[in-house]
């Protein structure tokens, strides 16, 4: 292999993206990207500035005609000029000079380059604006097709990120700097971060990662790093191998949705949601984790940064559409900034869609009907908002949906605005659970019912659950949780019952997962108790606190009244009110928001030990707002919203 310098990275670069490298020179410099950042980051700043001056003058003048006349003028003058050596051979001190002779010599070179460095500077801004604005509403990728049988030269990505379409339907979703070398059909080189959809095929479809490991999958979703803390797989579903080459023998883990390996191959369980998270830009969902109902595993945390502060900064309140508008639940985040809230408006039920853009939003009323309904919508992986509606309307004096009749379980598809399909059920249906394989499970009065996601048929149903009022979770390795009213835990797959253990309390909220996901969830009662169970154990560890609790979030965090605490420790914070805690959020910065009847606690940068805050951010609620609705706080990107009796609070 030709050794090259890095003294002349940007000589050889120039060469790399002009296709001026022989054989042995371009494999030099394609290690080189895939093996060093600054290589990479050098290459795309140089086709940055390439790509950037030839749209520039193709956008902004005379279409193609402009950059053929430019083109003609500087051969124009090249020919008056007399011929010029050839670059390509010539020592780096040389070619630096003959760079140099030549935009002096043409003064057109010298004109188009300014030109474009100025309208470069514009171009930058309104780019940056363009970016700024699409955190809110992400364009839509498109994917470059590429051969997969034939071996060529490495893929630099030069977006963020930049999607790859292999002839076999499998996508490759890579980040900036990312550099993928095509080995065959089945089988790439990986420098960077990417994220594989890879197609059902005979043959496993291999990513080299580095010198010694590879990961081999068949039909599934994951993503792959490489370099920095060294090489990590993340599975969202199916499987992935693993392989870890250790002198002359070969060590290799299988990894199922749900697990990650490190460099190691120790495995390590995550919330496969986090990597929808982190290639939200390609069309991943992201789900709205905090809020009870929305989500299958609630973790009470979402990936997903919310405000920097409650304070000093942007807030709007949102009255609902009509003054009888009451919501059922707190609201639920879709895609495209999109929030929905189920609400009773006289003898209807209406599902409200909230558009939110920067400083502002407005509302849709998305369908409305005749019934009754006390399940919060769900969010299926698709993005189908689900609801369950009970035929007929509850006498007053008894809890809606009580008494009510079968309940109709329909999803709404918000991207063509219509119920795609719809299921019966005869019994009411107290709860919903959208999990990560897109099944929906339903948690009735004869037990427990779970749907396919796409088309609503019922998959399976298990009614020695009995009586189940509290919505089912999801666990992140595929199993079912659930929780009836006498306090008895079940734990189910594929229409079985694989475990039962017997809590002898009553549960005031679903199953809540720990937040190390390492098969732990929580139970709470509404005396006050709170147990952390081991499912592989069945041993539950409770401990009771004075007053009831709300929570308790990831890491032990719960609310005890009106204070805060950890489940482990003594210490609370007394927040400046003494209403009663009614909702708990984390975002992705571990950042703690808790919702109260009358307005919201931010706590920054907490501790551990709850004895180290840098800030405590308090903010009141809109006095035409209400009381925070139970379970009211949903994170989106940079916002948290809050539901309350008459309209949705935003704080940006």
């Amino acid at each position: 292999m030709t050794a090259i310098s890095d003294d002349d990275r940007e000589l050889w670069l120039s060469r790399y993206i002009d296709d001026e490298l022989d054989g042995p020179e371009k494999e030099a410099v394609t290690a080189k990207l895939r093996d060093d950042e600054r290589w990479r980051a050098d290459l795309e700043s140089m086709q940055h500035t390439d790509t950037t001056a030839r749209a520039v003058a193709i956008k902004y003048h005379e279409g193609d005609a402009f950059s053929k006349h430019v083109a003609r003028k500087i051969g124009d003058e090249r020919k008056a000029a007399g011929s010029e050596p050839d670059a390509r051979h010539l020592k780096p001190s040389a070619k630096r000079r003959l760079l140099s002779h030549r935009t002096s010599r043409f003064p057109m070179v010298r004109t188009f380059l300014r030109l474009a460095a100025v309208v470069v500077v514009g171009v930058g801004a309104w780019a940056g604006w363009k970016a700024y604005r699409s955190i809110m509403r992400p364009a839509p990728i498109e994917n470059i097709v590429i051969d997969g049988g034939r071996h060529g030269p490495a893929i630099v990505m030069t977006e963020e990120p930049q999607a790859l379409q292999w002839a076999d339907g499998t996508r490759i979703l890579a980040r900036k700097g990312t550099v993928i070398e095509n080995i065959d059909d089945r089988t790439i080189r990986l420098g960077g971060e990417a994220m594989f959809r890879v197609a059902s095929h005979s043959r496993p479809f291999t990513v080299i990662i580095s010198e010694h490991q590879t990961a081999e999958a068949l039909g599934t979703r994951f993503d792959v790093r490489t370099g920095g803390e060294g090489p990590r797989v993340r599975v969202a579903e199916g499987r992935v191998r693993v392989k870890l080459a250790q002198g002359a023998s070969v060590r290799s883990v299988e990894a199922v949705g749900g697990t990650e390996v490190q460099a190691d191959l120790t495995l390590h369980g995550f919330d496969s949601r986090q990597l929808n998270a982190a290639w939200k830009e390609g069309g991943e969902v992201v789900p709205p984790w905090p809020q009870s109902g929305g989500w299958g595993c609630r973790t009470g945390g979402s990936p997903v940064p919310g405000p920097s502060s409650l304070v000093a900064e942007r807030e709007q309140f949102h009255a609902f559409p009509d003054a009888g508008d009451v919501p059922i639940g707190g609201a639920v985040i879709g895609m495209e900034q999109k929030a929905f809230v189920l609400a009773r408006n006289g003898t209807n039920v209406r599902l409200l869609e909230l558009q939110l853009w920067q400083g502002g939003g407005s509302w849709k009323v998305c369908n409305s009907r005749p019934g009754s309904a006390e399940a919060t919508p769900v969010i299926t992986p698709r993005g189908l908002v689900v609801t369950a509606l009970m035929d007929g309307v509850a006498p007053a004096s008894v809890p809606a949906g009580r008494d009510a009749g079968p309940t109709t379980v329909s999803a709404y598809d918000p991207a063509t605005g219509s119920v795609v399909w719809a299921n019966s059920q005869k019994q009411p249906v107290r709860g919903l659970c959208a999990a990560l394989d897109d099944t929906v499970v339903l948690s009735t009065s004869g037990g427990i019912v779970v749907l396919d996601g796409k088309n609503g048929e019922a998959l399976w149903s298990i009614s020695e659950t009995g009586d189940v009022r509290l919505s089912a979770t999801a666990l992140p390795s595929g199993e079912i949780c659930v929780v009836n009213e006498r306090g008895t835990v079940y734990v189910l797959k594929s229409g079985k019952i694989i475990s039962m253990y017997t809590w002898a309390r009553k549960a005031t909220q679903p199953p809540i997962v720990a937040g190390n996901m390492s098969g732990q969830i929580w139970l709470t009662d509404a005396t006050g108790y709170v147990g952390q169970m081991s499912l592989e154990k069945g041993n539950v560890t409770e401990k009771r606190f004075a007053a009831a609790v709300r929570g308790p979030i990831t890491g032990g965090l719960l609310g005890q009244g009106s204070q805060l605490a950890h489940v482990s420790q003594p210490r609370v914070i007394q927040a400046p009110t003494e209403d009663p805690v009614l909702a708990l959020a984390e975002d992705g910065r571990g950042e703690t928001f808790a919702g109260y009847r009358r307005g919201v606690l931010h706590l920054r940068a907490r501790s551990e030990s709850l004895n180290q805050m840098k800030e405590l951010d308090y903010a009141s609620l809109a006095a035409a707002g209400g009381d925070l609705i139970p379970g009211g706080l949903a994170i989106a990107a940079g916002r948290l919203l809050v539901t309350m009796a008459k309209g949705v609070q935003v704080f940006e």
